[in-house]
């Protein structure tokens, strides 16, 4: 076989492995426009006489922080504040915002990228949700590595793993505005430690649950 033919033939299996992947993309979007979203995952009221409520009205608040807070303690008493455990299945990040770097100016890698971190939950029953839960860290989810060949894997409505990693997703209004937070036990557990993180700005295109990308990537579980 000639060089050409090769070249041709190599042409050809990229051409199809592309084809494959935009109806890959194309049905994961589809099948996830079918899950529940999750704004319908069942919670549970966040009590004031929780630990984690009592702490945080006893803990000493940054003063610039001081009224997210006290909204947030507002929320709990009138009973609007709820959670709910949840397995995270996917992970990703969104980009917000890209600013130049003037110090390096000329190179070929002189813009700023800024992130928002987002994970796909499953309840405890193992039903997968729609939207994605915006996250305070993008290593919320440190232990959790999975490398799988994308024309093999499966993103079942129902996972039945339960070896994922675990998240405690809030549910809270500071005055009008309405929040999701996905956090870890020790974040939940101590909620003061991430006062500056409970009123991400919604700025910029930053939401608390946004879709999968799937017009970029798959996302596989």
């Amino acid at each position: 076989m000639g060089l050409f033919s090769k070249l041709k033939d190599k042409i050809a299996e990229q051409k199809e492995i592309q084809r494959l992947w935009a109806e890959r993309k194309a049905k994961e979007a589809e099948d996830d426009a079918k899950r529940p979203s999750t704004t319908t995952i069942p919670f549970s009221k966040i009590d004031s006489s929780m630990p984690n409520i009592i702490a945080l009205k006893e803990k000493k608040i940054e003063k610039k922080y001081e009224n997210d807070i006290a909204e947030f303690l507002a929320c709990v008493d009138e009973g609007k504040a709820e959670y709910t455990e949840a397995m995270v299945v996917s992970q990703e990040q969104h980009c917000v915002e890209e600013k130049e770097n003037i110090l390096l100016s000329g190179s070929s890698d002189n813009i700023d990228r800024y992130y928002r971190y987002y994970v796909k939950i499953a309840d405890l029953n193992g039903t997968v949700y729609r939207e994605l839960v915006l996250t305070t860290k993008k290593d919320l989810v440190k232990d959790w590595k999975k490398n799988v060949d994308w024309q093999k894997a499966e993103n079942p409505d129902v996972v039945t793993d339960t070896d994922y990693p675990r998240v405690y997703v809030l549910h809270y209004y500071l005055g009008d505005e309405e929040f999701y937070l996905a956090l870890d036990k020790a974040e939940f557990d101590n909620i003061a430690s991430i006062a500056n993180k409970i009123r991400f700005k919604t700025n910029q295109g930053v939401k608390c649950l946004e879709l999968n990308r799937y017009n970029l990537f798959c996302c596989f579980w």
